[in-house]
Protein backbone atom coordinates (compact mmCIF):
# COMPACT_ATOMS: atom_id res chain seq x y z
CA UNK A 1 0.00 0.00 0.00
CA UNK A 2 2.79 2.31 0.85
CA UNK A 3 3.93 3.04 -2.51
CA UNK A 4 -0.20 3.76 -3.39
CA UNK A 5 0.65 6.85 -1.86
CA UNK A 6 3.54 8.13 -4.31
CA UNK A 7 1.58 7.03 -7.45
CA UNK A 8 -1.69 9.03 -5.32
CA UNK A 9 0.00 12.57 -4.53
CA UNK A 10 0.52 13.17 -8.30
CA UNK A 11 -1.15 16.39 -9.27
CA UNK A 12 -0.76 15.30 -13.77
CA UNK A 13 -2.23 11.96 -12.88
CA UNK A 14 -5.73 11.51 -11.92
CA UNK A 15 -5.41 8.15 -10.10
CA UNK A 16 -7.91 6.53 -8.02
CA UNK A 17 -7.36 3.13 -5.99
CA UNK A 18 -9.63 0.36 -5.19
CA UNK A 19 -8.66 -1.40 -2.19
CA UNK A 20 -10.34 -4.80 -2.42
CA UNK A 21 -9.95 -7.05 0.78
CA UNK A 22 -11.67 -10.20 2.22
CA UNK A 23 -11.94 -11.51 6.24
CA UNK A 24 -8.37 -12.66 6.82
CA UNK A 25 -9.41 -15.94 7.94
CA UNK A 26 -10.91 -16.63 4.66
CA UNK A 27 -7.21 -15.77 3.18
CA UNK A 28 -5.85 -18.24 5.62
CA UNK A 29 -8.18 -21.04 5.33
CA UNK A 30 -7.60 -20.63 1.30
CA UNK A 31 -3.57 -20.84 1.70
CA UNK A 32 -3.41 -23.43 3.84
CA UNK A 33 -5.55 -25.93 1.14
CA UNK A 34 -7.64 -28.81 2.45
CA UNK A 35 -5.16 -31.10 3.73
CA UNK A 36 -4.05 -31.53 6.84
CA UNK A 37 -1.54 -29.24 8.81
CA UNK A 38 0.79 -29.17 11.50
CA UNK A 39 -0.23 -25.95 13.81
CA UNK A 40 3.20 -24.26 13.55
CA UNK A 41 2.68 -23.98 10.13
CA UNK A 42 -0.54 -23.01 9.95
CA UNK A 43 0.33 -20.10 12.78
CA UNK A 44 3.11 -19.16 10.82
CA UNK A 45 0.67 -18.65 7.28
CA UNK A 46 -1.87 -16.53 9.71
CA UNK A 47 1.28 -14.37 10.82
CA UNK A 48 2.04 -13.53 7.17
CA UNK A 49 -1.44 -12.95 6.25
CA UNK A 50 -2.20 -11.03 8.71
CA UNK A 51 0.20 -9.26 9.48
CA UNK A 52 0.33 -7.89 5.50
CA UNK A 53 -3.56 -7.12 5.85
CA UNK A 54 -2.94 -5.19 9.07
CA UNK A 55 0.15 -3.15 7.90
CA UNK A 56 -1.93 -2.05 4.62
CA UNK A 57 -5.20 -1.42 6.32
CA UNK A 58 -3.31 0.83 9.41
CA UNK A 59 -1.54 2.56 6.42
CA UNK A 60 -4.36 3.32 4.29
CA UNK A 61 -5.71 4.49 7.23
CA UNK A 62 -3.28 6.78 8.43
CA UNK A 63 -3.31 7.70 4.94
CA UNK A 64 -6.59 9.03 4.80
CA UNK A 65 -6.49 10.50 8.42
CA UNK A 66 -3.16 13.06 7.17
CA UNK A 67 -3.80 13.25 3.42
CA UNK A 68 -6.32 15.56 2.19
CA UNK A 69 -5.59 14.95 -1.20
CA UNK A 70 -6.56 11.11 -0.74
CA UNK A 71 -10.52 11.92 -0.31
CA UNK A 72 -12.16 10.70 -2.61
CA UNK A 73 -9.25 8.73 -4.46
CA UNK A 74 -9.35 5.39 -2.36
CA UNK A 75 -11.92 2.89 -1.66
CA UNK A 76 -12.09 0.07 0.52
CA UNK A 77 -14.16 -2.82 -0.54
CA UNK A 78 -15.03 -6.52 0.89
CA UNK A 79 -15.12 -9.25 -1.06
CA UNK A 80 -17.97 -9.77 1.47
CA UNK A 81 -20.04 -6.91 0.40
CA UNK A 82 -19.47 -8.18 -3.71
CA UNK A 83 -21.19 -11.31 -2.79
CA UNK A 84 -24.23 -10.12 -1.15
CA UNK A 85 -25.17 -7.27 -3.53
CA UNK A 86 -23.08 -7.86 -6.71
CA UNK A 87 -24.70 -5.50 -8.37
CA UNK A 88 -25.11 -2.46 -5.90
CA UNK A 89 -21.28 -2.93 -5.35
CA UNK A 90 -20.37 -3.14 -9.03
CA UNK A 91 -22.68 0.09 -8.95
CA UNK A 92 -20.60 1.60 -6.03
CA UNK A 93 -17.57 1.13 -7.83
CA UNK A 94 -18.69 2.81 -11.07
CA UNK A 95 -19.34 5.76 -9.44
CA UNK A 96 -16.42 5.86 -7.40
CA UNK A 97 -14.66 5.96 -10.61
CA UNK A 98 -17.10 8.31 -12.29
CA UNK A 99 -18.04 5.75 -15.15
CA UNK A 100 -21.59 4.95 -16.17
CA UNK A 101 -22.24 1.23 -15.58
CA UNK A 102 -23.19 -0.42 -19.14
CA UNK A 103 -26.43 -2.01 -18.46
CA UNK A 104 -24.85 -5.07 -20.58
CA UNK A 105 -22.55 -5.34 -17.57
CA UNK A 106 -25.79 -5.08 -15.32
CA UNK A 107 -27.22 -8.26 -17.27
CA UNK A 108 -24.20 -10.23 -17.00
CA UNK A 109 -23.93 -9.65 -12.86
CA UNK A 110 -27.54 -11.04 -12.91
CA UNK A 111 -27.16 -13.70 -15.17
CA UNK A 112 -23.42 -14.89 -13.97
CA UNK A 113 -23.01 -14.21 -10.33
CA UNK A 114 -24.28 -17.09 -8.22
CA UNK A 115 -26.39 -15.88 -5.49
CA UNK A 116 -28.65 -17.74 -2.58
CA UNK A 117 -31.52 -19.17 -3.26
CA UNK A 118 -32.31 -21.79 -0.73
CA UNK A 119 -30.52 -23.27 2.31
CA UNK A 120 -28.64 -25.39 0.37
CA UNK A 121 -26.14 -23.02 -0.77
CA UNK A 122 -25.65 -20.88 -3.84
CA UNK A 123 -27.05 -21.21 -7.22
CA UNK A 124 -27.86 -18.55 -10.31
CA UNK A 125 -31.73 -19.00 -10.38
CA UNK A 126 -32.06 -15.83 -9.17
CA UNK A 127 -30.89 -12.04 -8.96
CA UNK A 128 -31.73 -11.76 -5.01
CA UNK A 129 -29.57 -12.78 -2.32
CA UNK A 130 -31.42 -14.21 1.16
CA UNK A 131 -31.09 -11.69 3.82
CA UNK A 132 -29.60 -14.36 5.74
CA UNK A 133 -26.90 -16.11 3.55
CA UNK A 134 -22.99 -15.49 4.37
CA UNK A 135 -20.30 -17.00 2.62
CA UNK A 136 -19.43 -19.27 5.77
CA UNK A 137 -17.29 -22.04 3.99
CA UNK A 138 -13.97 -21.27 6.67
CA UNK A 139 -16.30 -21.34 9.25
CA UNK A 140 -16.65 -25.27 9.01
CA UNK A 141 -13.50 -25.74 7.67
CA UNK A 142 -11.39 -24.93 10.76
CA UNK A 143 -11.32 -27.16 13.41
CA UNK A 144 -12.02 -25.11 17.09
CA UNK A 145 -8.06 -25.08 17.66
CA UNK A 146 -7.54 -23.68 13.94
CA UNK A 147 -10.16 -21.32 14.66
CA UNK A 148 -8.96 -19.96 17.68
CA UNK A 149 -5.26 -19.71 16.51
CA UNK A 150 -6.26 -17.78 13.80
CA UNK A 151 -8.37 -15.28 15.52
CA UNK A 152 -5.72 -14.79 18.69
CA UNK A 153 -2.77 -14.13 15.54
CA UNK A 154 -5.62 -11.72 13.28
CA UNK A 155 -7.32 -9.87 15.67
CA UNK A 156 -6.28 -6.77 15.24
CA UNK A 157 -6.92 -6.86 11.02
CA UNK A 158 -10.51 -9.34 11.63
CA UNK A 159 -11.36 -5.97 13.84
CA UNK A 160 -9.68 -2.83 12.29
CA UNK A 161 -11.72 -4.75 9.35
CA UNK A 162 -15.23 -4.71 11.32
CA UNK A 163 -15.61 -8.61 11.10
CA UNK A 164 -16.90 -10.53 13.91
CA UNK A 165 -14.74 -12.86 16.20
CA UNK A 166 -16.03 -16.56 16.79
CA UNK A 167 -13.23 -18.58 18.43
CA UNK A 168 -14.77 -17.97 22.00
CA UNK A 169 -18.27 -18.77 20.80
CA UNK A 170 -20.21 -21.29 19.67
CA UNK A 171 -22.23 -19.51 17.32
CA UNK A 172 -19.24 -19.89 15.01
CA UNK A 173 -20.72 -23.29 13.42
CA UNK A 174 -24.20 -20.96 12.65
CA UNK A 175 -23.48 -20.77 8.78
CA UNK A 176 -26.43 -17.85 8.53
CA UNK A 177 -24.39 -15.86 11.00
CA UNK A 178 -22.73 -12.82 9.80
CA UNK A 179 -19.38 -12.55 10.22
CA UNK A 180 -19.07 -9.19 9.52
CA UNK A 181 -20.61 -5.49 9.79
CA UNK A 182 -22.20 -4.84 6.56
Amino acid sequence: MQWVGQLLNTSYVKTKVIHLLQDPRVTVHHRMGHGKTNLKVFRQVAGQVCKQLDTNVQYANDALSNNHWLQGRYMRVKMEEFHLDPVGMTQKIYDFIEINMNPQIQRWLFNNIPTATSDKGPTSETLHLKKNYRMPAWKEKFSGKELFQVETICKDAVHRLGYKMFAKNLLSRNLSRSHFNA
